[in-house]
């Protein structure tokens, strides 16, 4: 094991592999991050930590800053695999509205199948892969030109305990999803992201990790996401700033692009109290494709909307819940909620907004989303918007 030039050695048992290197946050001793690559020539190497310096200088500026020797040699495969990646999908937004698939969890268990928590959607994946490989393809069918890869609870935090292997799951999900995609689009036209949820409980912002942990747990699922070769990440459902900026800092150095989404409450701030306009502020730094608002009333999503449109740069949008309320045993149950008439009234007004993403998350399923094709279907403006939200 070989430390990179200018870092100081830590314990193995104190790191969290990452992509094969073993990353610890020196945040009490000088605030930067130590690297560990068992193989001096592995091409990752110079990338992963030349992206740390860059993405954490927000945290590295109160500090000593630790540098190393730009290579001679051209960037390795994965940068450009991360450049190519990240052009294909701003060029897809630059079309026009971006269709996101519906809910995974929530419409597996409409479909009669058990996702029982803390494991939740991630119990299908072990028992029955075929029925998400399906639902992947009915998304597509209905419109979806992006669909997220059942890897919400595929993280170490969430499988580990169950003595589950992190890595193998994220990739059967994400080979799921593009494989249900293809399905549906042989030609392969349809992005596959990678979900990346938090670390503990969606809902429970008072549980949300310290920084040294969530650095090294959404490090290590970004790590599993490349490997598995997902389009992107979709860091979805914070609650926390300070969770959606580890998640987007593991991103970034893993150069994997990223769309960032948070849970909003009625008054349109995050579930910690903190305020949207405060959460888009600290993220747009680390330039996230789109900055959007998830798992929460359609309503609500539109509220939050305005605070979005006008304090974003860059794309925005949002996919609010459907039928049903959260349950403490399946995760879900299918009481009360917004049908998809109410949905769609509520997507239309995100769409006049400006909103160049919109979807579904828990408790729509391929009828929201086919729903939402229609409407952007209709395309009454050049830019695909509706002229207006009534």
């Amino acid at each position: 094991m070989q430390a990179l030039q200018g870092f100081e050695p830590v314990r193995r048992d104190n790191a969290a592999v990452v992509q094969g290197f073993e990353l610890r946050d020196q945040r009490a001793s000088n605030g930067s991050f130590v690297v560990y690559d068992e193989d001096p020539g592995h091409g990752f190497r110079q990338t992963f930590h030349r992206s740390l310096q860059s993405v954490y200088r927000p945290f590295a500026a109160r500090t000593q800053a630790h540098t190393e020797r730009e290579p001679d040699e051209p960037p390795p495969a994965r940068h450009n695999q991360g450049m190519r990646a990240h052009a294909r999908i701003q060029n897809r937004l630059a079309q026009g509205p971006l269709l996101l698939s519906g809910g995974l969890g929530t419409e597996l268990l409409r479909r009669g199948h058990a996702t029982p928590l803390p494991l939740w959607s991630t119990a299908v994946l072990l028992e029955q892969p075929d029925a998400i490989r399906r639902l992947h393809a009915d998304y597509v069918r209905a419109g979806a030109g992006l669909v997220t890869a059942n890897t919400f609870r595929t993280a170490r935090a969430s499988v580990a305990p169950h003595g589950l292997t992190a890595r193998a799951l994220t990739r059967q999900a994400v080979e799921l999803a593009r494989a249900g995609a293809r399905d549906a689009v042989p030609e392969g036209s349809v992005l596959v992201a990678g979900s990346l949820g938090p670390v503990a409980d969606c809902y429970r912002p008072d549980l949300v990790p310290d920084e040294p942990t969530l650095r090294a747990e959404h490090g290590l699922h970004v790590g599993s996401l490349v490997a598995a070769r997902a389009d992107l990440v979709l860091v979805e459902t914070m609650n926390t700033i300070r969770e959606a900026v580890a998640a987007l800092g593991a991103a970034r150095a893993g150069l994997l692009p990223a769309m960032i989404s948070f849970v909003v409450d009625a008054e349109a701030q995050l579930l910690s109290g903190e305020s949207l306009a405060d959460a888009i502020g600290a993220v747009e730094p680390y330039a996230p494709l789109a900055i959007l608002v998830n798992c929460c009333a359609p309503s609500h999503a539109t509220a939050a909307l305005d605070t979005l449109a006008a304090r974003t740069t860059g794309p925005f949008g949002a996919y609010g819940n459907g039928a049903g309320q959260p349950d403490d045993e399946q995760g879900w149950r299918f009481e009360g909620g917004h049908a998809d008439g109410a949905y769609i009234t509520e997507a239309r007004r995100w769409l006049a907004q400006g909103a160049s993403v919109i979807g579904g998350c828990c408790g729509t399923g391929p009828e929201t989303i086919q729903a939402l094709r229609a409407l952007l279907d209709e395309c009454p403006t050049q830019d695909g918007r509706p002229t207006t939200g009534d």
